[in-house]
């Protein structure tokens, strides 16, 4: 405790310099009941449940589940699943800042369309593999320029207690092109459905999870769109 027989020199408010940067790190003074404190900025808006958002291109640190980070590269905010403070380096994306699942980075959306709500993401022309990132949105647009191609599903919220549907929406780009579904996929009937052979026209499939990813159901919602 300070010895309140020493005067110290005090100065005005008005009369300090302008901080040029603020840090979670630095101190605040705070008038207290019995006496003055200094608290940690990062602890006062931690208690006072403030949300606070990074963004992927600047870096900044995520202190707790609180804190969300924007990603404009596709416009989506993340959620992290892992240890904190959580480091984003600047010009990082969520892939390569820590990856994305139930250890990494989570979209910020709680709906049950998906962890990407409903935005569209169009993949364009691919060719035998696909690699669908679930995060990015809800329905994934794409033409298939190969006979055959091998299709995977990933980034699936890990956010308990919601069911998640996803839309593919696929125009042949060529024709009669087909894909190799994962086997975790339970299909309407029993089976999988088959595409349409005829170049420019689209079929639509739905696929729902209940378990976060570990389990779908698929069927075809429309076929043979000109």
């Amino acid at each position: 405790m300070a010895d309140s027989s020493i005067r110290y020199p005090t100065v005005a408010v008005t009369n300090l310099e302008t901080a040029e940067a603020v840090t979670l790190a630095d101190n605040l003074i705070v008038n207290q009941a019995d006496t003055t404190r200094k608290a940690a900025l990062a602890s006062i808006l931690s208690s006072l449940g403030i949300m606070r958002c990074i963004f992927f291109s600047e870096g900044g640190a995520l202190e707790s589940k609180k804190d969300i980070a924007f990603c404009e590269e596709d416009g989506t905010f993340y959620t992290w699943n892992g240890d904190y403070p959580k480091l984003i380096e600047a010009g990082t994306t969520p892939e390569t800042a820590g990856g994305l699942g139930q250890t990494g980075f989570t979209s910020f959306s709680g709906g049950s369309s998906g962890s990407g709500g409903n935005k569209i993401y169009d993949l364009g022309s691919v060719g035998d593999t696909l690699a669908l990132d679930l995060s990015k949105a809800s329905i994934f647009t794409f033409s298939l320029t190969e006979a055959n191609t091998s299709l995977t599903l990933n980034g699936a919220s890990s956010q308990k207690g919601y069911a998640q549907e996803y839309t593919l929406v696929i125009t042949q780009g060529v024709g009669a092109g087909v894909i190799a579904w994962p086997d975790n996929i339970r299909w309407q009937y029993g089976n999988a459905p088959v595409l349409s052979f005829t170049q420019g026209l689209v079929d639509i499939i739905n696929l729902v999870t209940f378990d976060n990813g570990v389990s779908w159901i698929g069927s075809l919602s429309l076929g043979g769109i000109k």
